[in-house]
């Protein structure tokens, strides 16, 4: 669209344009939108002219074809005309007419329309994605974009079942559960002696009194327990088809998940995880094939209290030094503590904790100067509304009916952030990991006065999806989007 450059000299010349200036705003190609112009008339001077007079007489002094359509309750005439075929013809042609004596004041029509809210059943539930000064207000982040196939989110967990509300986003993965014990899916061993695989569905990770007695006798697991469906949980918090009329709204309608099986039974090892972080980002792992879909944004809702080791860190640099992943986001950890954990710690990675409905740093989440920022994460309680929404599995072993639950943790907070960085980079596919990181810490929401937490131990604030693609966007030099909101009175019928 061409720029409208006849207008800054207008804005000292008196109000009649000059010939060349009405000749600028001659109509150029038309984008299918022609805006309206509302113009009101002053109530001094010849106000016993009928309106079409004024009209016409306004059309005549300015060199601008106008066409009355009607009169608003307001007083003020909505015209037409033939010069508008662009906003921002309209906003300069606006701006000429304001500037004659008979006129109060002229404006152009804008567009309105209704936030974009998916009709998932279980969307209302969610509050860490609805407006509020301590959620993530993706709402208004959908009404910019709702994402784009094109970006690639790998999820290092415990693999992927196959839940009719992840249907369609999934991409073949891979399994880098090498020990035999934890991998609980029955492989042979590779080349390498290990038993990964290209399979990354979730065959389970419960943990039985036999297990606890054999395979199992000395781990960190003391307990038996049900299979978690951890990885399905992560997947559908960042991607969950949306607007589907079932189950619930992932924080991006439209990216591709990329499963990465790093978890299985009892916990993982984290030479499988750098090795999961590297093959995700498309560097060549020994043995392993080669991953056609590198990942734009990696999620590891997983860790352990300690240093960041050497290897993780290198895995983190070769993921980025790739050229396709802008992002590695680690959950803070659940020690409710302010010491070590990693791969949170690890340079590069976005450490997120987690956040409650108040504004609060959630009990359980880890905290310290390496936490970069805050998401909701659910307050842990059992009972109560402000957990997380999650997808999950019937099964108590191997998969059996889809579900949901209510959930908490960073592991939650964490998948949020990676959510909304795929937001991003469908509006801005060109940012790097550096523009990544200051756009969605510098958008976050200041923690809320009375908070538990300050940025001196719970990062920037807390993640804002909207703010964050609106940043996104405007880091690209183009315009962003205003939302309007419309209030509908029942009573008259009427918005």
């Amino acid at each position: 669209m061409r720029t409208p450059v006849a207008f800054v000299a207008l804005a000292t010349a008196a109000w009649l344009p000059t010939a060349a200036a009405v000749a600028l705003l001659a109509p150029d190609a038309s984008d299918g939108f022609a805006p309206r112009l509302v113009v009101k008339f002053r109530p001094a001077g010849d106000s016993g002219a009928p309106t079409a007079d004024r009209v016409a007489r306004l059309a005549a002094d300015t060199g601008i074809a106008l066409t009355h359509v009607r009169t608003m309750a307001v007083g003020a005439q909505v015209l037409t005309s033939s010069a508008v075929r662009s906003e921002e013809d309209a906003d300069a042609i606006a701006a000429l007419l304001a500037r004659h004596p008979d006129v109060a004041y002229a404006e152009r029509s804008r567009r309105v329309r209704a936030e974009r809210v998916p009709n998932d059943p279980l969307y209302a539930s969610q509050f860490y994605l609805l407006p509020g000064t301590t959620t993530i207000d993706a709402q208004s982040a959908w009404d910019i974009t709702t994402g784009s196939p094109a970006v690639v989110v790998a999820v290092l967990d415990t693999g992927s079942t196959s839940h009719a509300d992840l249907a369609g986003p999934g991409l073949p993965g891979y399994d880098f559960v090498a020990n035999f014990t934890y991998s609980n899916d029955g492989n042979v061993k590779d080349a390498a002696g290990t038993y990964r695989d290209a399979d990354a569905s979730d065959p389970g990770d419960w943990v039985s009194t036999v297990d606890l007695s054999g395979p199992l006798a000395g781990s960190p697991c003391s307990t038996p327990r049900d299979s978690s469906w951890h990885g399905t949980s992560v997947m559908g918090t960042i991607a969950a088809n949306a607007d589907n009329g079932s189950y619930v709204t992932g924080v991006d309608w439209h990216a591709r998940i990329l499963p990465v099986r790093v978890l299985g039974k009892c916990y993982g090892d984290d030479i499988d995880a750098a090795d999961g972080i590297a093959w995700a980002a498309g560097v060549a792992v020994p043995n392993a094939p080669p991953n056609p879909n590198p990942a734009h944004v990696i999620n590891l809702s997983l860790g352990d209290p300690g240093a960041c080791p050497q290897f993780f860190r290198e895995a983190i640099d070769a993921a980025y030094a790739r050229g396709v992943t802008r992002a590695v986001v680690a959950s803070a950890g659940n020690q409710a503590s302010g010491g070590d954990h990693f791969p949170s710690s690890c340079p590069g990675a976005l450490s997120i904790g987690a956040s409650t409905f108040g504004g609060n740093r959630a009990v359980y989440s880890n905290y310290g100067a390496r936490v970069d920022l805050m998401a909701p994460g659910g307050n842990g309680t059992a009972g109560t509304p402000y957990n997380f929404v999650a997808l999950d599995n019937t099964g108590a072993t191997v998969p059996e009916a889809d579900t949901t639950s209510a959930r908490a943790g960073t592991s939650f907070s964490a998948p949020l952030v990676s959510g909304v960085v795929a937001l991003m980079l469908s509006v801005a596919p060109d940012l790097d990991a550096a523009q990544v990181r200051s756009l969605v810490k510098g958008s976050a929401k200041p923690f809320p006065a009375g908070s538990t937490c300050s940025t001196a131990i719970c990062g920037a604030g807390i993640l804002d999806a909207a703010g964050a693609v609106r940043a996104a966007l405007a880091a690209t030099g183009a315009p962003v989007p205003v939302t309007l909101v419309g209030y509908y009175h029942a009573g008259f019928d009427h918005y």
